[in-house]
């Protein structure tokens, strides 16, 4: 009579055992579920930031960005040509 209140008390322990492994896995499988949404909230804004940054560096660097800038800082525009390939005064004379 002994034996099967023993096997009882034994598999109700073990059942117990478990269902507190259950318990502790789920709270873990919850408290890393929180930070991956967290952390993909932040890859998401951070790709958001990226869009919005490269779009300044194409607007900055466009052409007519630099020449305006450019203008505005007093540089002008040079209309003499000088060419590489016919030799130079200053190559010659050495």
């Amino acid at each position: 009579m002994k034996r099967p209140i023993l096997l009882l008390t034994i598999l109700f322990i073990i059942a117990m055992v478990f269902e507190l492994v259950n318990v502790y896995l789920l709270n873990k499988v919850t408290t890393d579920s929180i930070y991956v949404i967290k952390i993909k909230q932040e890859i998401s804004s951070y790709k958001q930031k990226n869009i919005v940054l490269k779009t300044e560096i194409l607007e900055s660097t466009s052409m007519n960005m630099i020449a305006s800038r450019a203008s505005d800082l007093g540089f002008v525009e040079s209309k003499e040509v000088i060419s590489l390939y016919s030799p130079l005064t200053v190559a010659v004379g050495k």
